[in-house]
């Protein structure tokens, strides 16, 4: 889930490009095999989700979005990063 919103102070500056951004991400990648239980793939996937909330700013540019974001991860597996700290992304247009 994503919020985008204007700057609340639009004298600093456009609008158009810069944007508040607070977000909440969830979600989890594993890998099953053929013939394996619906419900057991769906306990797997279930039992393992990471979720993080943050905040920041993205920024449009041509053709990509920057953003810079604070995030707080809620839970995650010992094998990820759960530091709560500054993460910076790119995301391309390919479109």
């Amino acid at each position: 889930m994503s919020l985008l919103t204007p700057v609340p102070i639009p004298q600093l500056v456009d609008s158009d490009v810069v944007k508040l951004h607070f977000f909440a991400n969830g979600g989890n990648l594993i890998q099953t095999e053929a013939g394996t239980p619906l419900q057991k793939s769906l306990d797997r996937l279930t039992s393992n989700t990471n979720v993080a909330v943050g905040f920041g700013v993205a920024l449009r540019t041509p053709g990509a979005r920057l953003e810079i974001n604070y995030c707080v991860p809620v839970y995650g597996q010992n094998s990820n990063l759960n530091d709560r700290k500054l993460y910076v992304g790119i995301g391309f247009d390919f479109l």
